[in-house]
């Protein structure tokens, strides 16, 4: 499903709100890319994609960031520092695709409210 013709379906969106955020932390720690093959086709598929996605994310320790903040980094063509990448590029393309993501599931129905979204507040 989608919102509009000229739009990703749900599965792209799911694709590309897991793909920029492994692609950025490879660029970030040099670490090798994970590998995400954008052939899902059913709900256990994109499952498993964002658990992978989410274990190789955790596999990378903090010191392996360190200076990439700072240091000049290429993706998609462009070098610029890390931060600027990170905080102009990578955040405002996950927050798009996970955003569309959940207003394709809750045009499709989906129970879900802002909380699911957003998560709940943590104690201070």
């Amino acid at each position: 499903m989608r919102l509009y013709p000229d739009m990703y379906s749900l599965i792209r969106q799911v694709q590309q709100a897991t793909s920029h955020p492994a692609r950025v932390c490879a660029v970030l720690t040099g670490a090798a890319p994970l590998d995400l093959q954008n052939n899902e086709t059913t709900f256990p598929e994109l499952q498993a994609r964002i658990a992978k996605t989410i274990d190789y994310m955790k596999s990378l320790k903090p010191e392996q960031f360190e200076g990439s903040d700072d240091r000049e980094v290429t993706a998609s063509g462009r070098t610029l520092p890390g931060r600027v990448l990170l905080l102009t590029h990578i955040f405002p393309h996950f927050y798009f695709h996970c955003t569309t993501a959940y207003d394709i599931l809750r045009h499709a129905g989906v129970v879900l409210a802002k909380s699911d979204f957003i998560g709940t507040r943590a104690e201070i």
